[in-house]
């Protein structure tokens, strides 16, 4: 899927897990929960509608699991635009079409990594910006992470009885899940994001003028908590 653009109309190409579906990250990102127990990775946006929870997944799901099932099938459904035929283009190309040179560029990246440029250019305090990079890398000292280097003391939470990881801390404990909660009523939904990709979906969706603050949102928040 790596370099491959898909132009969505009515879900024909485009695949519910590993497609950028109108520029947001891959579903298999935003919800790796769900993707982990998929029995249909390769299924595309048109086929979504008529699949039952049961067929979808090798187990059934529990309550917050249900609630992210329902919360996907709506962002992924809200992608078709038409009934014509997808169209697939070459994502790094000008104007989607493969050269020589978008392809040596894409192999660059690779061997580079991510360069979370939009972290260190955001207009936040340097300390912030470092703060933001190690919790992209999962390296934030959060509990879990202490406990990893052998760390003696207790790995769960000091609000709730759940482990104190990274995507815990910041987005589903209780504590976080109520800044999250205030924040969607300002902008008009009881949704909230379950982790860092999900987050940028939801601003999408429910802030689709606002990418400029996305990053400086994000940054606050997770600073905040």
């Amino acid at each position: 899927m790596r370099g491959r653009s898909v132009q969505i109309n009515s879900g024909d190409v485009a695949q519910v897990w590993e497609d950028s579906l109108n520029g947001m990250p891959p579903m298999r990102v935003q919800y790796p929960q769900l993707f982990s127990i998929c029995n249909m990775p390769k299924i595309t946006v048109d086929k979504l509608g008529g699949v039952e929870a049961g067929d979808m997944f090798r187990r059934r799901l529990n309550p917050p699991l249900d609630n992210m099932w329902n919360e996907m099938c709506t962002t992924v459904l809200n992608t078709i635009s038409s009934t014509e035929p997808d169209q697939v283009g070459w994502a790094p190309g000008p104007k989607r079409r493969f050269t020589t040179k978008s392809m040596y560029k894409l192999l660059e990246s690779n061997l580079a990594g991510c360069d979370y440029r939009w972290i260190w250019k955001a207009k936040i305090p340097l300390k912030i910006r470092i703060f933001m990079w190690q919790l992209f890398q999962d390296a934030v000292l959060t509990r879990d992470v202490m406990k990893r280097r052998k760390w003696p003391g207790n790995a769960n939470c000091s609000f709730c009885a759940a482990r104190e990881t990274a995507q815990h801390l910041f987005f589903l404990c209780p504590v976080a899940r109520v800044i999250w909660r205030s924040v969607g009523v300002v902008l008009g939904t009881d949704l909230c994001p379950n982790n860092l990709w999900q987050y940028y979906t939801w601003c999408y969706i429910y802030l689709p003028d606002g990418a400029k603050f996305y990053t400086f949102g994000l940054a606050a928040i997770c600073w905040a908590v």
